[in-house]
């Protein structure tokens, strides 16, 4: 009889493929967009670490007042100690490298510091607080 109601087998496997198919795809795309958020995800966290490891650097050496035109040598030593207890306070495990920063006449003028922090590395300048931003010594 050929008015019995239904689908035939191929109606019934062409809607069963076209659903895997469209499920299939649905599913990569939302792995994909998973995976993207995600990644923007460590991207921001990682952002927001080295701009808060940045400010605890500066905020520590321009924390330092050092009497440049009297002894500049003490300049390095209070920056470094200042640093280190500001790192150790919010409790970074760091091994950490200072360097002076120069004026043109190569007086000293703050800190390099180079700070290796979860196996990244971070780099921030900073002035001492009585050295003027100018970099003019009177």
């Amino acid at each position: 009889m050929k008015d019995e109601a239904g689908f035939t087998m191929m109606e019934t496997l062409t809607v069963i493929a076209l659903s895997i198919i469209i499920a299939g795809a649905m599913g990569a795309l939302l792995f994909s967009s998973w995976r993207i958020t995600n990644g923007i995800r460590q991207r921001n966290m990682q952002q927001f670490r080295q701009m808060r490891i940045e400010n605890l650097i500066r905020e520590a050496a321009e924390g330092v007042s050092v009497p440049y035109w009297q002894q500049p040598e003490q300049g390095l030593p209070k920056a470094k100690s200042a640093i280190g207890k500001a790192l150790a306070n919010a409790g970074y495990k760091n091994s950490f490298e200072l360097e002076t920063l120069h004026d043109n006449s190569g007086r000293p003028r703050g800190v390099i510091c180079r700070c290796h922090i979860d196996g990244r590395e971070y780099e921030v300048q900073s002035l001492f607080a009585s050295v003027p931003p100018g970099g003019s010594y009177k």
